[in-house]
């Protein structure tokens, strides 16, 4: 590669043998060409050893320089989300972000929702390493680099500053005096935690019970968001993971959802859009821009029967009449048939979550009570998402939880077996067992889709229950396309559906045609929204499977991949080769291929760069050396011959 702040060349030391039998040695250790922002020169790159640890080239003089946009927020990548604060009336809020770089996507998303004027100061150091050319120090995120851009932006005013982490010592002496300073004087703060050094100034004054605002207490379904880390007999509320206060004229929101504002670990993608509104309200609310209109008198869940219409009650604050848009949402995608199969994999796979299985719009007037008529649904969780309109300018949201219930239910859906092998072609059989509960009428039907992980309806049978309220359907496959199947099953009631239930399984030993993407890299724990996002931007990219990784029925609904395993009993650094050692570790990595199985696995894989650590003298290490050397080479004579050596 070439580059100012790079190495240009390529190290290399082999041998080539020609067809005629002819050799050619390449050595190309002192012909690189190198060169340092820092030292601003360009010489002939000394031997191996010196270059490695030593030499004007080496990360102690040299200085990385990143393209534009490693400086700001990646708001490029456009991820389909609820924009609950687009349109937000007045002057956009004035936000200072600062935050560590693996905390931005939080940030990004909160962004993609309301229109702000933001500034940002990352925290991150990176510190040089001292392998060149691997770990330079980078221009813009050293620690003095760090400190000049707190500086900089703390000369200027802002209606809320939302804080992430900071290195401690950098905090107290650049930051904490000033970051106090402006919230006594009317600063907003959102953070995960107040830093020690100024808990006990920022959180002497909770805003608890009345003094808590009802734009917060209200309009978000707590009971249903795990996050919201409620147990039995708690208040619905937010209480377990923010804290609220008042300190001069600021306030103070610390929010512990999960990440910088709301990457909560939940497996339904849905609950995301109510976290990152909760966040935003928070950041309104420190910064003294509540919503001009509430909704008054809202429910927290609303209930019905199943084949009855449910109804909705609320009157707004304010004046005048409002425009309320409604859209009803399923947590469960396959709550519906899928409409559109996925053409290609990626970051646009969010909005088939976000489609309304229903919407409408109503006028109301301010102090009046209003009515919002659902249509009769199947059993099971909704939520309906409520956005409050004034002269196209949106000024109030809310959410409310939707319960419809019913006696006819799938009770259990299965799949025999978990998953299926359809290698050469053969046949597979799969067979899908739905067993119903007691309020199921004689004579119901269930409807079996099998789809996979393309959206798309591959085979579809019904079946009628027997007495013993089971129904069974039979599917036969000889290739399946995605390593995710899944059977959506819909009970039918007189012809109308009833509920429906969805099971898993996978589809091992699928023919390739082409070649394996396979990278070396992770995406954090499955079940965050950051992780969500960073696996559908692999398989946007065509990646196949992610190195050490094995999928979990959970994470393929996210990113249809392969499992790569490994056993974590290799790794990098001293390896001994003592027979209880080796046992030990053949029993680790068989125990991981078979829980890799269902996953289709592509290879096994260990670790990088294990080496004997130096004690390569070590009494069974010399025997076992020398017993590779007896079996690859049959005798001394033919391995100096080999070797050219005496």
């Amino acid at each position: 590669m070439t580059s100012d702040h790079w190495i240009r060349g390529v190290f290399v030391v082999a041998t080539v043998e020609l067809a005629g039998g002819g050799r050619v040695e390449i050595l190309s250790d002192s012909s690189w060409e190198v060169s340092s922002a820092v030292a601003k020169e360009s010489r002939a790159a000394e031997p191996v050893v010196r270059g490695i640890n030593g030499g004007p080239w080496n990360n102690t003089a040299r200085l990385q320089v990143m393209p534009p946009q490693f400086y700001g927020l990646n708001t490029e990548l456009k991820v389909p989300g609820i924009a609950w604060g687009r349109g937000y009336p007045g002057e956009k809020p004035k936000v200072l972000a600062v935050l560590a770089r693996t905390q931005q996507r939080d940030l990004v998303e909160l962004v993609q929702r309301m229109d702000m004027d933001l500034t940002l100061a990352f925290t991150t150091i990176t510190h040089a390493g001292t392998h060149a050319p691997f770990f330079p120090a980078i221009d813009g995120a050293r620690e003095e680099d760090v400190r000049r851009r707190l500086e900089e932006v703390l000369q200027d005013d802002y209606d809320v500053v939302i804080l992430g982490l900071v290195p401690g010592g950098i905090f107290e002496e650049v930051m904490a005096e000033r970051l106090e300073e402006m919230v006594r004087k009317g600063t907003g703060l959102v953070c995960p935690s107040v830093p020690g050094g100024l808990r006990e100034q920022l959180t002497q004054t909770p805003a608890e019970g009345e003094q808590a605002p009802g734009f917060l207490r209200t309009g978000t379904p707590f009971a249903q968001l795990p996050g919201f880390r409620l147990q039995e007999g708690d208040p619905e509320g937010y209480q377990r993971v923010a804290s609220l206060y008042k300190c001069g004229e600021g306030r103070v929101v610390e929010l512990r959802l999960g990440g910088l504002l709301a990457d909560v670990p939940d497996p339904v993608e849905l609950h995301y859009e109510y976290y990152i509104s909760f966040a935003l309200r928070s950041l309104l609310w420190a910064a003294g821009r509540e919503p001009a209109v509430e909704l008054l008198e809202m429910p927290t869940t609303v209930r019905a029967a199943y084949g009855d219409p449910a109804s909705l009650r609320f009157a707004l604050s304010g004046e005048g009449t409002y425009e309320v848009k409604a859209a009803l949402r399923s947590p469960e995608l396959l709550s519906r048939v899928p409409r559109v199969p996925a053409v290609r994999p990626g970051v646009h796979e969010f909005a088939a979550v976000l489609e309304p299985v229903y919407e409408t719009q109503l006028s109301v007037r301010a102090g009046e009570e209003a009515r919002l008529e659902l249509p009769a649904l199947t059993a099971g969780d909704y939520y309906v998402d409520l956005m409050v309109e004034s002269r196209g300018e949106k000024v109030g949201w809310a959410v409310v939880h939707v319960a419809v219930d019913g006696e006819a239910r799938i009770a259990q859906l299965t799949t025999d077996p978990s998953y299926i092998d359809v290698a050469d072609g053969k046949r597979a059989e799969l067979t899908a067992r739905a067993t119903l509960s007691k309020g199921a009428p004689d004579g119901s039907t269930v409807r079996f889709q099998v789809i996979d992980n393309h959206e798309r309806v591959v085979s579809e049978q019904e079946a009628r229950a027997g007495a013993d309220r089971l129904a069974e359907a039979k599917f036969v496959f000889d290739e399946f396309a995605t390593t995710l199947g899944r059977v959506r099953a819909e009970l039918l009631v007189g012809g109308k559906t009833a509920h429906v239930a969805v099971a898993r399984f996978t589809a091992v030993r699928r023919d390739w045609d082409r070649f394996f993407f396979i990278i070396y890299g992770g995406t954090g724990s499955g079940d965050r929204k950051t992780s969500i996002v960073h696996s559908r931007v692999f398989t946007g990219l065509g990646v196949d499977a992610i190195r050490h990784t094995i999928p979990t029925l959970e994470s393929l609904e996210t990113a249809d991949m392969l499992a790569v395993p490994s056993h974590g009993g290799y790794h990098r650094g001293t390896i001994t080769m003592e027979p209880a050692e080796l046992k030990r570790r053949r029993e680790g990595a068989r125990k991981t291929a078979e829980r890799a199985i269902p996953f289709d696995p592509l290879t096994y894989t260990v670790d990088d760069e294990i080496t004997y650590g130096g004690g390569g003298l070590e009494p069974h290490r010399i025997l076992h050396f020398r017993d590779l050397l007896r079996k690859s080479y049959g005798s001394i004579e033919a391995l100096n011959a080999q070797w050219e050596a005496d």
